[in-house]
């Protein structure tokens, strides 16, 4: 047998980002909490309002949960693909724009006035 001798092994490459600290951290641990409450307060407000805006949009609670479950398979393919795209852009420069657009998309569904604009918008 032969013994290969190994170098010592080479330094990970560093990128030059310092762990948030102190008041960095705790406004980044309130911006990330504040966002998992509001997705969890819209999902219990959906669940609880559908058969008084089922009854609005004049259409009937077996359509109005297609609201929730299109949202609930729109969740399914989000999560695993939220993971792969912080490793690519970063959790900040993805969080941000994520929470820009479900804002906008939330007004969005606010506005619509018929149950086929609003399963979609959801």
């Amino acid at each position: 047998m032969s013994a290969v001798a190994l170098g010592p092994a080479a330094p990970a490459p560093s990128s030059g980002l310092q762990p948030l600290r102190g008041f960095n951290l705790a406004l980044l641990t309130l911006g990330l909490s504040l966002g998992t409450f509001i997705e969890v307060l819209d999902v219990t407000v959906a669940n609880v309002a559908v058969p008084t805006i089922a009854g609005s949009l004049g259409v009937s609670n077996s359509q109005g949960t297609w609201v929730i479950s299109s949202y609930s398979v729109a969740g399914a393919i989000v999560v695993p693909l939220t993971g792969w795209l912080a490793r690519r852009l970063g959790e900040v420069r993805l969080f941000l724009p994520c929470c820009a657009g479900w804002r906008r998309a939330s007004m969005r569904w606010w506005r619509c006035a018929s149950c086929r604009a609003w399963c979609p918008g959801r």
